[in-house]
C-alpha cells in the first residue's frame, strides 16, 4: 500500500537575463572544485577502479556540452559565422545549429513574456532551498512558485 506523501513541489519561472558577475564567480568556484576533485581522485589511483569509468564518462560528456555551447554562443555573439566556428573549434555544424536554436528559442520566449518553468530539484525543503541558493549564486534570476503534491 503506497504511503500518502504530501509535500510541496517547487517550480521556478525564469525572469530575465543572467547576472554575469555572479555567473563568472560561480564558474570559477565550480572549476576550482572540479580541479580539487580530480586531484583527489588521482591520489586514489592506487586503488583500482576508485571511480566508475561510466560516471566519469557522464561527467566528461556533460562538461563538453556545456563548454561547447558556451564557446559557440560567445563566437556567434562576436559575429562569427557557423562555418568559421566549426573550422576553429571542430564543433559540428549540427551542434552549432542546435546551440543557436535553443538559445534563440528561450531568449525570444522570455522577450515575449512566455514563462519558462523549471523544476527545483530536491526531495526535502532543505534540498530545494540549497538548489535555489545554488542557482541564484550562478546568476540565474527566477521567481519561485510552490504547490502541493
Amino acid at each position: 500500500m503506497p504511503k500518502n506523501r504530501k509535500g510541496k513541489m517547487i517550480d521556478a519561472v525564469l525572469v530575465g537575463s543572467i547576472d554575469w558577475a555572479k555567473a563568472r564567480n560561480a564558474a570559477i568556484e565550480m572549476t576550482a572544485k572540479l580541479r580539487g576533485e580530480v586531484d583527489g581522485l588521482q591520489s586514489l589511483l592506487a586503488i583500482q577502479d576508485a571511480y566508475s569509468p561510466v560516471a566519469w564518462l557522464n561527467v566528461c560528456q556533460q562538461l563538453r556540452i556545456v563548454t561547447d555551447g558556451m564557446c559557440v554562443m560567445r563566437m556567434l555573439a562576436q559575429g562569427k559565422e557557423s562555418r568559421q566556428i566549426a573550422a576553429e573549434t571542430g564543433i559540428s555544424s549540427g551542434s552549432i545549429a542546435a546551440y543557436k536554436a535553443w538559445n534563440i528559442m528561450y531568449t525570444e520566449s522570455i522577450k515575449r513574456g512566455v514563462l519558462k518553468r523549471i523544476k527545483i530539484k530536491g526531495r526535502t525543503a532543505a534540498e530545494q532551498a540549497a538548489a535555489i541558493a545554488f542557482l541564484r549564486m550562478c546568476g540565474i534570476a527566477f521567481d519561485v512558485q510552490s504547490h502541493e503534491l
